[in-house]
């Protein structure tokens, strides 16, 4: 019995062992975050307008690849959850993302100018003073940020803000045949696009 106990004891601690090493081996081969680089590392933007910032983790085949992103100045930039960065006034800050793996950190350098034209808060101050509901555009503003509808009764408007003249211009051609379609007026305005029924617009237009 004696002999048999020992050996048992001894089949134990041997398989203690194993799985010791088996778990330390397992730790080791884990791949982990390396570094994190963005698409960009400054930008001007005006306020209103904005940009998307895309991380770049390394190694590529790192399991976790969560990111959380912060601005180091909020009243000057915003940055959503997924990297889209937004002027709110004029000013310089940091954009930061952040690696869940590892902590990684890269920064993008945000600077913000003066809007051309009619701003955002004027735009929406305009319409919530004539009774307008103000919302998001989210499918809009998943590929130019920032949308914004206005909503009143059977009035209704939507106004985008472009970083310049040129893209508003670009998308303008894509929107005049479906703007033409449901009745809507589709107009530009510098690097402001803007379609809706016309007596929103004749209040858009009468923004100064």
């Amino acid at each position: 019995m004696n002999v048999l106990k020992k050996i048992t004891v001894s089949n134990i601690r041997l398989f203690a062992v194993v799985v010791a090493l088996a778990l330390a081996s397992c730790g080791k081969n884990e791949i982990t975050v390396e570094n994190v680089k963005l698409n960009q590392t400054a930008g001007t933007i005006m306020v209103d307008a904005g940009f998307q910032l895309i991380p770049t983790i390394t190694p590529n085949d790192v399991k976790n690849k969560n990111v959380t992103w912060k601005s180091s100045n909020p009243a000057v930039a915003t940055v959503s959850s997924g990297g889209y960065v937004e002027g709110v006034s004029e000013g310089n800050c940091i954009i930061t993302v952040t690696t869940s793996d590892g902590g990684k950190t890269a920064n993008c350098t945000v600077t913000v100018i003066p809007a051309a034209g009619k701003t955002r808060a004027q735009v929406q101050a305009a319409f919530e003073a004539q009774g307008y509901t103000t919302t998001i555009s989210q499918d809009i503003a998943s590929m130019f940020m920032p949308a914004y509808l206005f909503e009143k009764d059977d009035e209704i408007i939507e106004v985008i803000f472009f970083t310049d003249a040129a893209t508003a211009a670009v998308v303008k051609t894509q929107y005049d045949e479906v703007a033409q379609q449901n009745g809507f007026t589709c107009k530009q305005d510098g690097r402001i696009l803007y379609y809706g029924t016309p007596a929103a617009v004749q209040i858009f237009e009468g923004i100064k």
